[in-house]
């Protein structure tokens, strides 16, 4: 039988291990996009709390921001699953 798409045992261990690599990598891109993204929604709020014109905007942004930081947070729990 030939070899695994063509390719030696060390080979297919090289590419796991540059998988797993990026998969960590990943993961912790994931978990600093919800922290900034929390920072961005909690800044914007504190903004809207002063009032004036823009306050209706301002909150739209953290709403935003915070429906990002969720979508974030469910990615990264979905990585740490495949752990």
């Amino acid at each position: 039988m030939g070899r695994p798409f063509g390719r030696t045992p060390a080979q297919l261990q090289r590419l796991i291990d540059e998988a797993q690599l990026l998969h960590g990598r990943l993961h912790r891109v994931a978990v600093a996009l919800t922290v900034t993204q929390d920072f961005i929604a909690e800044t914007y709020e504190r903004l809207a709390d002063g009032g004036g014109a823009r306050e209706s905007q301002l909150r739209l942004e953290a709403k935003r921001a915070r429906a990002f930081a969720e979508e974030c947070r469910r990615f990264a729990a979905r990585l740490d699953e495949l752990d």
